[in-house]
């Protein structure tokens, strides 16, 4: 599905196309400048802002395919330009470098998009002062503070599904 929407002329020139020789000539190379948001929960949409994005064949958020759309953009001269890949973060992401792959090869981004933990459930369901519990869920890397009714709890990260 393509949208198309004005733009102003500056914005057309924001991103400088990219040419590569290739044995059957000349080939424009996508470029990404910009993806926002850079974290989120899985359904998030995220936008890729860059030039000649009409050449993605696929977006990747680790191994985890995106639905995605190419968003078509009018210049001032009245021109078609995919400035825009909007992607859905898909629910079985983690946090890693989005991918974005061409035929040209797979534009790689810099920064991860970091995917928000996920509980799916824990157990015991009730328990005391000092009981062992164990959460389930996705995307435990990297967490900071556990808290149970608002008090801190001490606990370890055994793996990205559970802590």
């Amino acid at each position: 599905m393509r949208r198309a929407r004005k733009t102003s002329r500056s914005a057309w020139l924001a991103a400088a196309a990219v040419f590569v020789a290739w044995p059957s000539g000349l080939r424009a190379v996508p470029v990404v400048t910009e993806m926002q948001p850079r974290h989120g929960r899985p359904g998030t949409r995220v936008v890729f802002t860059g030039k000649e994005l009409q050449l993605v064949s696929e977006v990747k958020f680790g191994s985890a395919l995106a639905d995605w759309e190419a968003v078509t953009v009018i210049d001032s001269q009245g021109r078609p330009h995919v400035f825009e890949i909007h992607a859905t973060v898909p629910n079985t992401a983690t946090t890693a470098r989005p991918i974005l792959a061409t035929p040209v090869g797979d534009i790689t981004m810099p920064m991860p998009f970091a995917v928000a933990p996920r509980i799916t459930g824990f157990h015991p369901a009730r328990g005391w002062d000092g009981a062992i519990v164990t959460i389930e869920g996705q995307n435990f890397t990297g967490v900071t503070a556990v808290k149970f009714g608002g008090r801190p709890a001490s606990y370890s990260v055994t793996a990205a599904t559970q802590i």
